[in-house]
C-alpha cells in the first residue's frame, strides 16, 4: 500500500485556534505507544526505512515504511499482531518485529538488499514514541468519482531514547493523509489549513527524529544536490521531464527548509537551501515551455526567499568564518551584532513565511500531478533538451 500524506509543524501561536478545528464532535483521540527498531549502525534508517510495533487502541500493529512514488508518498505495510504474544514479549523485555511477514508483499523489494534472517538477529529497540493523536475525517462528496476523504491527525507527545528515559524530545505536528479520492483534494485542503494556521512543511519523519535523538543531533546534516536521483526516461514527454527536474530540486530544498523551520541556525542548511532554490529557478526558467502548469508566481516568491537568505548569510559568514581567521592574524575584533540586526529578516522567518510554504506545497503537487493530462504530453523531451541546454551554456 502507498501512503500519501503531508506533514506540518504547528506554530505555538496558532495551536489553540487549530485545535478548535481538530477537536470536533466527530474527532477521535488515541494514545499511541510505538517501539522503533533498527540495527546498532542504523542500516534501516540509511535505507530510508522505518520499522515499528505500535499499540493503537487495543491492538498491536507492526508497520514498515519505505520510499514511495513522489515526495509526499511512502510505501507502507501494516500487520495486526497477536496481543497475547506481544504482551508475553513485553513481559520478558524481548519485543521484536517479525520480518517473515513481508515475504511476497509489495514492501519486499525495499528489503531486497538485506539478508532478512541476519537483519532480524541484529535488530534492537532504538527509541519509543508516546503520542496522543487526535484524528478527524475531512470529506468532500463527489457523486461521479466517489467521496474525497482525508484523515487529519494532530500528534502531541514525545520521542524517548530506548536506553535512557530521561533523554526525550517533544512532538507537535499535524498530518493530512489521503484516504480515498483525488490527489488535488489533499493539496487544496492542506493549502487551506497551511494558509489559515501558518503551518510549515516538514519532511522529517518520526523515525528520522528518533535516529537523531539516538545520535544526539538536533537536525539532520544539510542536503546537497544529487543528480543521481534524477530519473528521466529516454522516451519521456516534455511535461514528465520538467516534473522530474523540479522533483530533483525539491529533494535538496525540502530537507534543508524542514531543518530551518525546526529552528536550525546551521549555515550549511541555509547555504544548501539557497543553492536548491537557485537550481529550481534555473529549471523553471529553462524549461518553462515544457509545461502549461508552471505558475508564473513561483519564481517571484522563490527569488524573494533566496534574496532574504543571502542578505543574512553574507553577514553570518563574515562573522562565523572570516572574522576568526582575521583574528588569527592579529586583526582587531569586530562586533557583527549591529550588522546582524540590520538584516531585514532571519532565515527561520524567511522560510516560515506563508507564501514560501504555500509555494512549496504547489511545487510538490506539480511534481505529483499526471503529465499525461497536459497538451504537450505527446512531445518528447529529448527533442528540446539539447537546444535548451545549449542555449543555457551560451548564456
Amino acid at each position: 500500500m502507498q501512503e500519501i500524506e503531508l506533514k506540518f509543524l504547528v506554530p505555538e501561536a496558532r495551536l489553540k485556534s487549530l485545535m478548535r478545528q481538530a477537536q470536533v464532535k466527530s474527532s477521535q483521540v488515541l494514545q499511541l505507544a510505538a517501539h522503533y527498531f533498527d540495527t546498532p549502525d542504523q542500516q534501516l534508517a540509511q535505507a530510508g526505512i522505518g520499522l515499528r510495533i505500535r499499540k493503537e487502541g487495543n491492538a498491536w500493529v507492526q508497520t514498515i515504511k519505505a520510499g514511495g512514488d513522489g515526495i509526499a508518498a511512502r510505501l507502507e505495510h501494516n500487520a495486526v499482531l497477536n496481543n497475547e504474544q506481544v504482551q508475553a514479549m513485553l513481559d520478558k523485555h524481548e519485543l521484536m518485529p517479525d520480518l517473515t511477514i513481508y515475504q511476497g508483499t509489495p514492501i519486499a523489494p525495499a528489503l531486497a538488499v538485506f539478508n532478512l534472517k541476519k537483519l532480524a538477529q541484529q535488530l534492537n529497540r532504538q527509541y519509543v514514541t508516546d503520542v496522543r493523536r487526535t484524528t478527524r475525517l475531512l470529506v468532500e462528496e463527489d457523486s461521479e468519482q466517489g467521496d474525497n476523504m482525508i484523515e487529519m491527525a494532530y500528534d502531541y507527545g514525545e520521542i524517548i531514547h530506548g536506553n535512557d528515559d530521561n533523554h526525550r524530545e517533544a512532538i507537535q505536528e499535524i498530518e493530512f493523509e489521503l484516504i480515498s479520492g483525488d490527489l488535488d483534494f489533499l493539496f487544496i485542503t492542506a493549502k487551506s489549513w497551511c494558509q489559515r494556521y501558518k503551518l510549515c512543511l516538514s519532511t522529517v519523519t518520526k523515525a528520522e527524529r528518533g535516529g537523531l535523538l539516538i545520535q544526539g543531533q538536533p537536525h539532520s546534516p544539510a542536503v546537497s544536490a544529487n543528480l543521481s536521483q534524477l530519473t528521466v526516461k529516454k522516451d519521456g514527454s516534455m511535461p514528465a521531464f520538467v516534473r522530474a527536474a523540479v522533483h530533483n530540486c525539491l529533494l535538496q530544498i525540502l530537507p534543508n527548509s524542514s531543518a530551518i523551520v525546526a529552528d536550525s541556525t546551521d549555515d550549511a542548511h541555509v547555504l544548501q537551501l539557497r543553492i536548491g532554490i537557485h537550481r529550481l529557478l534555473t529549471t523553471l526558467k529553462a524549461f518553462a515551455s515544457f509545461s502549461d502548469e508552471i505558475n508564473p508566481d513561483w519564481p517571484l516568491i522563490l527569488k524573494q526567499t533566496a534574496n532574504l537568505l543571502a542578505d543574512y548569510q553574507e553577514v553570518a559568514y563574515l562573522a562565523s568564518h572570516i572574522e576568526p581567521k582575521l583574528q588569527e592574524h592579529g586583526a582587531p575584533v569586530v562586533d557583527w551584532s549591529t550588522d546582524m540586526n540590520t538584516v531585514k529578516i532571519n532565515p527561520i522567518d524567511a522560510v516560515r513565511a506563508n507564501d514560501f510554504q504555500l509555494t512549496l506545497l504547489e511545487l510538490i503537487a506539480f511534481t505529483m500531478s499526471d503529465p499525461n493530462l497536459e497538451p504537450k504530453a505527446d512531445k518528447l523531451a529529448r527533442d528540446k533538451i539539447v537546444k535548451v541546454l545549449s542555449k543555457q551554456h551560451l548564456d
